[in-house]
């Protein structure tokens, strides 16, 4: 998969839909952690194992530390997006954009993370 890193449009997009597997593995443990149902257990395990195969695409095969700090600054990325949404809508504009800004940051983290040289190519 890091040989397509070279289209900066495709890694956003890659890390957009990591971040929502992240987000939806919470929110179905969340939901299971809630009413003990076995769907949520079920769906929990179906999207962690989805999410695991494409993360696995982008990091480190040697090293489970790099896949496991991606694993994070997606979902801090993905929080700070939600954050900084909540308080566009309760007018704080400031908050709103730094919150979007430190979210970018956690995107550029999981690209340095993972040896993305988006000019040229896999470093």
């Amino acid at each position: 998969m890091k040989s397509d890193n070279k289209d900066v449009g495709m890694l956003e997009d890659y890390m957009f839909v990591l971040q929502n597997q992240v987000a939806l593995e919470h929110h179905a443990s969340l939901s299971w952690a809630n009413d003990k149902k076995e769907k949520w257990k079920r769906i929990l395990e179906l999207v962690r194992k989805n999410r695991s195969k494409w993360l696995n695409r982008f990091t480190d095969d040697n090293n489970a530390q790099s896949y496991c700090m991606s694993k994070h600054c997606l979902s801090i990325a993905m929080g700070m997006k939600e954050i900084s949404n909540r308080f566009l809508e309760d007018g704080k504009k400031d908050l709103a954009k730094e919150s979007a800004t430190d979210s970018q940051f956690y995107e550029s983290l999981f690209i340095l993370i993972n040896d993305f040289d988006l000019k040229g190519g896999e470093k």
